[in-house]
């Protein structure tokens, strides 16, 4: 995998919501967030066809399959960006309150839970193309994508300032 591209594709993700990072153009940095995520996206769909070790008639079957969950995941993950957004806003302002931390850590919560419901409501569904080892693998390789990005914000995001 190129860890690179998605730490790269991470930071992007965070520095484009931020007025402080990119103030001039908010149409510019819309698009920028969104090639980021784009290289992110496809960076994930590369790493899962290199190392999936599919035969050609299971991926035929697989990526439709794939690209439905992904677009579910996405949604949800959508708003994890916007919760990163809104935090590092207000973070940025010094206007971050315990209630917005409290309705913060909540929405966090809530979008952890959902994006675990979408990954188990599509395992089924990948049984059914795939044998049981390459499932297995293949959310495997979905959590090592997810923690290298995970690990690339826990770098950036800062802790939220109780003082």
């Amino acid at each position: 995998m190129k860890h690179s591209i998605l730490s790269f594709a991470a930071i992007m993700l965070l520095a484009g919501p931020s007025e402080v990072a990119w103030p001039q153009d908010a149409d510019a940095s819309r698009e920028q967030v969104e090639a980021a995520r784009q290289m992110v996206r496809e960076g994930a769909r590369q790493f899962i066809d290199d190392e999936l070790l599919m035969t050609d008639e299971e991926a035929a079957k697989f990526w439709p399959l794939y690209d439905e969950y992904r677009a579910e995941v996405i949604a949800v993950e959508d708003e994890y960006v916007d919760l990163i957004r809104d935090f590092l806003r207000k973070y940025d302002a010094y206007a971050l309150t315990d209630a917005d931390a409290d309705a913060m850590t909540d929405r966090f919560f809530d979008i952890k839970i959902r994006v675990l419901q979408a990954r188990q409501k599509f395992l089924p569904r990948f049984r059914e193309v795939l044998p049981g080892m390459k499932v297995m693998r293949m959310y495997q390789l979905e959590n090592k994508v997810q923690a290298e990005i995970d690990a690339t914000l826990a770098l950036l995001v800062p802790l939220a300032d109780p003082s």
